[in-house]
């Protein structure tokens, strides 16, 4: 009887642990997952809904810049004829850099701010939305200004609005992935 008192914790506990296994969770890319996308496609629409234009940021591999890893991003229109323009980002944690000739290195994003905190790069945004799976930085909006930008997790942007003389409003239509099942 003793033996089965001590047997019967340690079967129980075997039994409990290979029926409970977890699954396995997927690996967390970020707000801006640039490592894994090969293209995002997007569609600009007017004040009233009018399609505007379609452009593409392709992910054209990595470059080293000044002793620094960047991604080499091509955005280019969805029309004919469309002329290229060149990016290069890199993240670094939760901060999100762009290189340009004329500015050199610079912050686009620190995805660590917290709800309401101002973005320290540009005091004008703040955070507006942060939950598990977006972030929204916006400056304030008024009859002929304002920005707001949208990442989701694992994603990238999916949506930015512009408001100046006419509300432009850029969303992600679809995306593709560097190693497909992502």
């Amino acid at each position: 009887m003793k033996k089965i008192l001590y047997v019967a914790p340690v079967l129980l506990f075997f039994f409990w642990g290979c029926s409970h296994s977890t699954a396995p969770t997927a690996p967390d890319y970020g707000y801006f997952p640039i490592e894994l996308v090969s293209k995002w496609h997007f569609a600009t629409t007017d004040n009233v809904n009018r399609l505007i234009a379609t452009f593409v940021w392709e992910n054209a591999g990595q470059v080293q810049l000044n002793n620094k890893t960047y991604f080499k991003i091509l955005r280019y229109n969805s029309t004919p004829d469309s002329s290229t323009q060149t990016f290069y980002f890199r993240k670094d944690g939760n901060i999100l850099y762009e290189r340009t000739d004329t500015l050199g290195e610079h912050i686009v994003v620190d995805f660590s701010l917290g709800l309401n905190s101002k973005a320290y790069w540009d005091t004008s945004f703040t955070v507006v939305q942060k939950d598990d799976s977006l972030i929204t930085f916006s400056t304030q909006f008024g009859a002929d200004y304002g920005n707001s930008v949208t990442y989701k997790k694992n994603v990238g942007m999916v949506s930015e609005v512009s408001n100046g003389f006419i509300l432009w409003q850029t969303k992600l239509v679809n995306t593709e992935w560097l190693h497909p099942g992502n």
